[in-house]
């Protein structure tokens, strides 16, 4: 039986989708690597049924060096992840079916499995954690064993995994099985993002729209980042209902005549992408290198104390007069201190790059 996408029947959340579209494309215009898919974004899709993508809402692919990967993405804004609701059980249904399906590129870690919530749905942060601690472990048997020790987990993640253990129950008519290895791969492979996408001062937007200053042209386009982000939203509207997708060059194209783009300072979610212009080679010489992986690895565990690192990487580019760059490790700590919910030194950081601009005259 088909089931219909949630976004085709209304069940997702038409504001919270396009935004979460819009969100993806500026990590597409701004050829940085996205969450979850861990490469430089080369294409996103939106509705893909059409192309048998049972988590359909958007498919993003990367590759890098080699290596290429696609993740295919339900959105939902703010899902019931409990065994009694009929749409999570449908939901996991679907993702058994995509782990089935596609069990050898799984294993090879060429297709994942996506989520993409608001980042204060009720469940979310359990079962993301649960999707980290899966893939903390090379078997099944250490993961459920850690799951149950006393001290180690936490009552509310042995609760959200037997809903995960429920729901299969339910999507495959049988019975319970206590330690399930499928459940413990389906989690493996299951990337979990937590968005804050509504409201002005919304993590996730801010991210975007730092994103989009690096990507068009300096000297004069970088005050127009948050129209670029409107315009984005559009570009979903329409394309969502076609099933359309686009790569750099197809969207570059669709926006070109409102805007000017640059070459982009590609700061990866998780290090330094390598670029036409060696910046990964060049922080490598000035001895910053472990520094950026460093913060970047702790950007969700301890935003805090990666703001903190960003900000002396910041300041070491700044002393090198490498001012471009530097400005695009301050939007990373930025969008950190803002994560930590260290919200008036990000607005103090924020008032200082704005005097600079202005000192620039850009």
């Amino acid at each position: 039986m088909t089931v219909p996408s949630p976004f085709a029947s209304g069940g997702g959340g038409d504001t919270f989708e396009k935004l979460a579209g819009a969100r993806v494309l500026a990590t597409l215009l701004a050829r940085e690597i996205f969450a979850g898919l861990d490469l430089p974004l080369t294409k996103v899709g939106f509705q893909q049924r059409h192309a048998e993508r049972l988590l359909d809402d958007i498919v993003v692919h990367g590759e890098q060096r080699g290596v290429a990967r696609s993740v295919e993405f339900q959105v939902r804004h703010q899902p019931r992840l409990i065994a009694s609701d009929p749409d999570f059980v449908t939901l996991f249904a679907n993702m058994l079916r995509v782990l089935r399906g596609n069990a050898d590129a799984v294993r090879l870690d060429t297709v994942r499995l996506g989520l993409i919530v608001a980042a204060f749905a009720p469940g979310v942060r359990s079962l993301r954690d649960l999707t980290e601690r899966a893939r903390a472990h090379i078997s099944a048997e250490g993961f459920y064993a850690a799951i149950a020790t006393p001290g180690h987990a936490s009552d509310e993640l042995r609760v959200r995994l037997r809903h995960l253990l429920r729901a299969k129950e339910l999507a495959d008519g049988t019975a319970v099985v206590e330690d399930d290895p499928e459940v413990w791969r389906l989690l493996c492979c299951l990337q979990v993002l937590m968005w804050d996408l509504e409201g002005s001062a919304a993590s996730e937007t801010t991210t975007a729209i730092n994103q989009l200053r690096r990507a068009l042209a300096p000297g004069g386009e970088e005050h127009r980042a948050q129209d670029l982000f409107d315009s984005l939203r559009a570009i979903v509207a329409d394309l969502a209902p076609l099933g359309g997708e686009l790569n750099h060059q197809r969207l570059q194209e669709r926006l070109q005549d409102r805007f000017s783009f640059g070459p982009a300072v590609t700061v990866s979610s998780r290090g330094v992408a390598t670029t036409p212009f060696g910046i990964d080679a060049l922080l490598q010489r000035l001895g910053l290198a472990d520094s950026v992986k460093r913060a970047e690895s702790l950007r969700t565990s301890s935003p805090s104390e990666a703001a903190d690192i960003l900000g002396k990487v910041a300041q070491s580019l700044s002393d090198q007069q490498l001012s471009a760059l530097a400005r695009a490790f301050r939007d990373r700590q930025v969008e950190a201190l803002i994560a930590a919910g260290r919200h008036a030194e990000a607005a103090d950081l924020l008032y200082e790059m704005a005097l600079d601009d202005l000192e620039r005259g850009t």
